[in-house]
């Protein structure tokens, strides 16, 4: 199920980055989480056997966030609660413990607008302004 939730989108700077030996690459999470994710995926009424997109994506992202503590970083950015287009924010940086994402997505429900657009820009603004020694990604949950 979390697959048809899923888009993977690669920053790239425009010089190349040297990496450090010890540096894990980084994924800043941009979490899609408007009113339509309360509706399930394959549509009817949410249920425990038919969860929401929402309920899906609080499970499985801070499950892959521990999951894959020791290979990668993770940060989050949330789409905002409100209903005009205004970016997502970035509500924790990247960080080398799983916990930071898990206490997001436990913490956060759906509201809001849907500026995929603007919130992916913003995503690569922050990105590349964090000075980060490795490999930048983006994990588009929408």
């Amino acid at each position: 199920m979390i697959r048809a939730l899923i888009g993977l989108a690669v920053v790239t700077a425009s010089t190349a980055v040297a990496s450090t030996c010890d540096e894990l690459p980084a994924i800043l999470i941009v979490q899609d989480r408007s009113g339509s994710m309360g509706s399930a995926p394959a549509g009817g009424t949410v249920s425990a056997t038919n969860p929401s997109k929402w309920s899906i994506s609080q499970t499985e992202i801070p499950a892959l966030a521990w999951e894959f503590a020791n290979r990668l970083r993770f940060g989050v950015m949330l789409y905002p609660a409100t209903t005009n287009c205004s970016a997502g924010n970035v509500v924790s940086p990247i960080s080398y413990d799983p916990a930071d994402v898990q206490k997001i997505y436990e913490a956060s429900t759906t509201k809001g607008s849907t500026p995929t657009a603007t919130s992916l820009d913003a995503a690569r603004v922050h990105l590349l302004g964090a000075k980060l020694t490795t490999r930048k990604y983006v994990l588009l949950i929408t």
